[in-house]
């Protein structure tokens, strides 16, 4: 299945770095880089394996700031409820 999520973050002026977890698992581990100049976002996205029924994401600053937020997270293109981190499938 297709996952994708929004991540938003407020201070991206110094490219801050966040790590993506899903299920405990690191995902990837990237710089926040958005050429603009408002407050914006980034979407993740990879063709994962996923158990059925409960599963979780999280993302967390690599340094411990700035604060980086979860928006909309999707599978297969369609929005699915995300509370706290945890989402079913």
């Amino acid at each position: 299945m297709f996952l994708t999520c929004e991540i938003f973050c407020e201070d991206y002026v110094k490219e801050p770095s966040y790590r993506l977890y899903i299920n405990d698992e690191l995902m990837v581990e990237r710089d926040f880089v958005i050429p603009s100049d408002i407050y914006s976002h980034y979407e993740f996205g990879a063709d994962l394996d996923l158990p059925d029924g409960t599963n979780t994401i999280a993302v967390e600053s690599v340094k411990g700031t700035p604060e980086f937020i979860l928006g909309v997270v999707t599978i297969n293109n369609k929005k699915t409820s995300c509370t706290n981190g945890k989402f079913m499938i």
